[in-house]
């Protein structure tokens, strides 16, 4: 988070990491599709904020996310 510049608490912030399978039934889940490219991958630049149900409130796309933006 601080390679994006912004000043985030760390313990807002949940990070996945999984195996192949689970990690693309998640994405297909929430609708989130990348393309192999080489050692590259082609994306859309997308925050997705799930609330404390564990639902999506929203998509926050782009790499400049304002605070406001993903308080809940």
């Amino acid at each position: 988070m601080q390679a994006a510049g912004k000043n985030f608490p760390d313990e807002g912030w949940l990070f996945l990491t999984s195996d192949e399978k689970n990690i693309k039934q998640f994405m297909d889940s929430i609708g989130f599709y990348f393309k192999p490219t080489g050692k590259d991958f082609i994306h859309p630049v997308v925050t997705v904020i799930v609330n404390p149900d564990g639902k999506i409130s929203r998509y926050l796309y782009g790499i400049r996310l304002l605070p406001f933006q993903v308080l809940l």
